[in-house]
């Protein structure tokens, strides 16, 4: 697991986006599992949003003189979040049509 400590506290964000070794081409650098829950937002500790499910990304950047370099980054930010977006639909489409079985509660009898 790649984590940064700063300030005493742990933190990992899921990805970053930014130039590869060549210079060159714009890519998604993921260094933590998607379905895992990440250090890197709200405020406390452990910050307060890090246990609601989201996804944290950083945009490298590049000197902020670059727009070709800015339409690239977009341009992955857009594809990344369109993935996301349809692997989450289609978890949500297999939970409605195979939803998980509950165990009945203690003292319920069916």
């Amino acid at each position: 697991m790649t984590t940064e400590t700063i300030s005493e506290r742990q933190v990992c964000i899921h990805a970053f986006i930014g130039l590869l070794g060549n210079g060159v081409t714009v890519a998604i650098y993921q260094i933590f599992p998607w379905d895992m829950v990440g250090w890197h937002s709200g405020g406390g500790s452990k910050g307060a949003a890090n246990n609601m499910g989201y996804i944290g990304f950083e945009i490298c950047e590049d000197g902020l003189a670059d727009a070709a370099y800015f339409i690239k980054v977009c341009q992955e930010v857009a594809e990344l979040c369109a993935m996301l977006v349809q692997d989450l639909l289609h978890r949500a489409r297999q939970a409605l049509h195979d939803p998980p079985q509950r165990e009945p509660r203690a003292g319920h009898h069916q």
